[in-house]
């Protein structure tokens, strides 16, 4: 039973998400380049260099495959692109009423019932993976995709298949991308 669970868990599709600006033609992006990326890293998050780049040369490739190719040292791209990978921990909380009904033995048989609130909130790890392009004149923001995916046990070639399978499922959102 407990592998039939764990084999079910393995299949779970991922979650992505997507938006894009409808009043844009992304065809304008021949060529690309990549944002500088800051140095600091948000508060609750973790930045792993090497996955980091897996996600970016796993970007690269999807990108040439819709026909836009990297920048020559020096020129101007027609689109930026932004990459990201990372974790944090989450806080949620939630509150509600419960009613219990049932059957019981107290000091006689007869009904035994419950009403109580509560109101709990727990700590949770939030992994995604995102894309961003941006037409590099003005940095007007063109497409954001991100996939959440648990990244806290991504390292060696077991990283870069599971990194190259979510970029793929991003790029399927891409617009025009049916």
């Amino acid at each position: 039973m407990l592998v039939l669970l764990g084999n079910l868990a393995a299949c779970t599709p991922l979650r992505i998400r997507s938006d894009y600006d409808a009043g844009v033609d992304l065809s304008v992006c021949r060529t690309f380049g990549w944002m500088e990326k800051t140095t600091s890293t948000p508060a609750g998050a973790f930045d792993n260099p090497i996955n980091d780049k897996r996600v970016r040369n796993a970007v690269s490739q999807r990108l040439a495959a819709r026909g836009m190719q990297p920048v020559a040292e020096g020129a101007m791209p027609d689109c930026l692109v932004n990459q990201a990978i990372g974790l944090r921990n989450s806080v949620s909380g939630y509150g509600g009423s419960h009613v219990g009904a049932g059957w019981g033995w107290g000091w006689g048989p007869g009904p035994v019932g419950s009403l109580y609130w509560d109101n709990q909130s727990y700590v949770y790890r939030e992994g995604r993976i995102s894309v961003d392009l941006y037409k590099a004149a003005g940095n007007e923001p063109l497409w954001h995709a991100e996939a959440e995916v648990d990244v806290s046990e991504l390292t060696g070639a077991d990283a870069e298949k599971r990194i190259d399978t979510v970029v793929t499922a991003i790029f399927a959102r891409y617009p025009g991308a049916d």
